[in-house]
């Protein structure tokens, strides 16, 4: 079985949350923090996917498994942030004690600003540019999640 395949064999197992082929996968030697392959080439981890998924015990066991819960992808979104970004908060209050300091920091700026921080290079270059970035705007969903956040 190629890496490309196997790759997609994982993604697909988060999706379907199977956990026995998800163990089976890694085994065979998966990259478990390895970037999800051709679809996701902007460095959206298996983590970040499960995470969206919403299934906390498919979350729990990657992070068993090794998966790296402070890895950002290229535009700095981290599996904490897209725990805040689809609203689930058990998984976000799995995740928050264990990933790093500095990502915790971007999430609550997230949360209560709609920006993350620091800022990433490529932001500042957009901000230079005069170009709007997606960090640069409040979603509608994380205004949800703050006002949910401090109401619970």
């Amino acid at each position: 079985m190629n890496k490309s395949n196997i790759m997609e064999e994982l993604f697909d197992a988060i999706e379907d949350r199977d956990p026995k082929k998800i163990c089976d996968l890694i085994n065979l030697g998966c990259d478990i923090n390895g970037n999800c392959g051709s679809a996701f080439e902007d460095g959206i981890t298996f983590l970040m996917v499960a995470v969206a998924t919403g299934n906390l015990e498919i979350v729990k066991l990657l992070v068993q498994l090794g998966a790296d819960v402070s890895a950002e992808s290229h535009h700095g979104d981290s599996a904490l942030l897209t725990s805040v970004l689809n609203g689930f908060q058990n998984i976000f209050d799995y995740l928050e004690l264990l990933t790093s300091s500095e990502i915790r920091v971007a999430v609550n700026r997230h949360i209560e600003t709609g920006k993350t921080y620091p800022p990433k290079a490529s932001e500042l270059r957009q901000r230079s540019s005069g170009r709007n970035n997606r960090y640069n705007d409040s979603s509608d969903q994380s205004q949800r999640y703050a006002k949910k956040s401090s109401q619970g």
